[in-house]
């Protein structure tokens, strides 16, 4: 139950960032990987990792399709394989970290679960 709390945070934290921050203000807290994607394309991650971060939330508390599971899992995984290629493609290798651990504790939950 802890690897979906920590997962479900982690999610919530980063896409209510990207869509409460918006492009310019992200960039200046460090995010220098906006720079290269537009407003709306940051605020649709934002929203995927919301919904995302929602799902896992609602799916270890109340019994949902295994295929809805596995989809929100799978979207997650996509994500983070995406934001880990940006970041290492850009050298930010701290940010880097974080996306291949919310990509591991997702593959965990999914090879877990079923």
């Amino acid at each position: 139950m802890l690897i979906y709390a920590t997962l479900t945070l982690a999610l919530l934290i980063a896409g209510g960032r990207k869509l409460y921050l918006g492009k310019e203000k992200i960039i200046a807290n460090g995010g220098a990987w906006a720079e290269t994607f537009t407003e709306s394309f940051i605020k649709l991650l934002g929203a995927t990792e919301v919904i995302c971060g929602l799902g896992i939330a609602i799916a270890s508390r109340v019994r949902i399709s295994p295929i809805i599971f596995i989809s929100i899992l799978s979207i997650i995984i996509v994500l983070m394989l995406g934001a880990s290629f940006i970041h290492f493609s850009r050298k930010e290798y701290p940010l880097l970290i974080g996306t291949l651990v919310l990509f591991l504790m997702a593959l965990f939950i999914l090879l877990t679960t079923f």
